[in-house]
């Protein structure tokens, strides 16, 4: 595919397959793509994020490498106009062949509608009266997809074909709409934040970070993981490797910020395996709420009736703390079985089999947290971060011996959590969960069977 002038591609959106969802099915969604030239619109990566971030969105023209006006067909305006109103993330790709950067597209318009805005919400590049832009783009975040830390061309066109042929499994960003809320009940924490917020610059640190776990640790299972737990896991690992160059307080500072990244990312996976499918479902499924509304009377349990509600209230679609979580999942068993039976003798419609279906695998994964000893590794999370908070509320009062005492054993509990052991990194079995797959454990011994079977071995006389 040539990538030297502005288009429209097609991906196939499967949000969701890897959980074996029934309720999600695949769907092909446009987006847009539009090179650019550093010579023609210097530094421009950096002037959108200071607009996005300083307004909260800007708007970028549908235009060619070289600022001409870029065409769109009505039906495909139309079309992308819709895909956005249904508030299906839409992606903006900008390249330059030096780095990839996706945008979020919170609305699509012409010229006429946003003559009031655009002086404001309008980059000095893009306002040249020679140039009649017909299309405009309302973007609100921006994702780093790649840097061309090799300096090789040829890489940036791989991935900006692979972001075409591979399908989409994962949304990258927070919804406008989230967020607003999110602002408007007076939540700040990270999982609502943009990515302009969160700081995500892919620095070659970062580079090497993503890398190291990418292929040392994660190997297989590093793209089953969000966008976003990629991102904290990799800030740990920034966070832990530099606080082997410093000493005392300094150091205290760094890992704590490590293990609070790390257990972010548990966090946001939690929600991607747990949680969401099921807030989507009582969202895509209005007799799936009508049965809420019936049990939640009188056979749920208060606290679990408080934190659906919570997320439904508000349409969000996590939890944010591991404490909730575990809250949650003490009595998630009953909640999904009391929904469940209100669909077990219904016939009619297909959605009654489907959320049957659906309700049945939700509560094979509690069932399954429970049995993997995730909730085991949620609490000893939560019992690291308690301990380390006791030492951190009085850190003048703290000996040099107790402040030597707390880093040795936060950086040895950091390095067993982050490890390549099946055992005691708590990924491995959440992306089992996500995949819905198991891993067959072997020795040591049968590894080397299984590496020398059908070789034939010549034996030493």
């Amino acid at each position: 595919m040539k990538w030297a002038q502005c288009k429209v591609f097609e991906r196939v959106s499967n949000i969701y397959t890897f959980s074996k969802d029934p309720l999600l099915q695949k769907n092909i969604r446009k987006h847009i793509f539009i090179p650019w030239d550093s010579s023609q619109a210097h530094n421009l990566m950096f002037k959108l994020k200071a607009l996005i971030e300083n307004k909260g969105s800007c708007f970028i023209p549908f235009m060619e490498r070289d600022l001409r006006a870029g065409h769109l067909k009505d039906q495909v305006f139309e079309e992308i106009k819709a895909q956005i109103d249904n508030g299906i993330e839409t992606h903006l790709v900008m390249s330059n062949y030096d780095s990839i950067h996706i945008l979020r597209i919170d609305g699509i318009c012409k010229t006429e509608e946003i003559k009031k805005k655009a002086s404001k919400l309008c980059l000095e590049d893009f306002k040249n009266n020679d140039v009649n832009y017909n299309i405009w783009f309302e973007v609100g975040d921006l994702f780093v997809y790649k840097a061309n830390h090799a300096k090789d061309p040829a890489d940036i066109q791989k991935s900006l074909e692979s972001l075409i042929v591979e399908q989409q499994t994962q949304n990258l960003f927070v919804t406008a709409q989230t967020i607003a809320l999110g602002r408007e009940y007076g939540e700040t924490y990270s999982q609502h934040s943009r990515w302009l917020e969160m700081k995500r610059n892919l620095t070659y640190d970062y580079f090497i970070r993503n890398c190291e776990l990418q292929d040392n640790v994660y190997q297989q299972s590093w793209e089953v993981l969000s966008k976003r737990s990629q991102h904290f896991l990799i800030v740990a690992e920034q966070a832990r490797h530099k606080a082997f160059m410093y000493r005392d307080i300094e150091k205290t500072e760094l890992l704590k910020e490590s293990l609070e990244s790390y257990i972010s990312a548990v966090i946001n996976e939690l929600n991607e395996v747990y949680i969401r499918p099921l807030i989507n479902a009582f969202e895509d499924y209005p007799c799936l709420r009508e049965a809420w509304d019936e049990i939640q009377m009188g056979l749920v349990h208060p606290r679990v009736k408080s934190i659906i509600n919570e997320m439904l209230d508000s349409e969000s679609d996590q939890l944010k703390s591991l404490e909730t979580f575990l809250e949650y999942f003490e009595t998630a068993k009953s909640l999904l079985f009391s929904l469940k039976s209100r669909f077990v003798k219904k016939i009619g419609k297909e959605e009654y089999l489907l959320l049957e279906n659906f309700l049945c695998r939700q509560e094979s994964l509690v069932e399954s947290f429970s049995c993997r000893s995730l909730d085991s590794k949620v609490k000893s999370l939560i019992q690291i971060k308690d301990w380390m908070k006791g030492f951190l509320d009085r850190p003048n009062q703290l000996s040099t011996n107790e402040l030597k005492e707390l880093n040795l054993k936060l950086t040895h509990l950091l390095t067993i959590m982050c490890s390549i052991s099946y055992e005691d990194n708590i990924f491995f079995k959440l992306v089992e969960e996500k995949t819905a797959k198991g891993v067959l454990k072997r020795s040591f011994e049968e590894e080397v069977k299984a590496l020398t079977k059908g070789i034939p071995i010549k034996k030493s006389a």
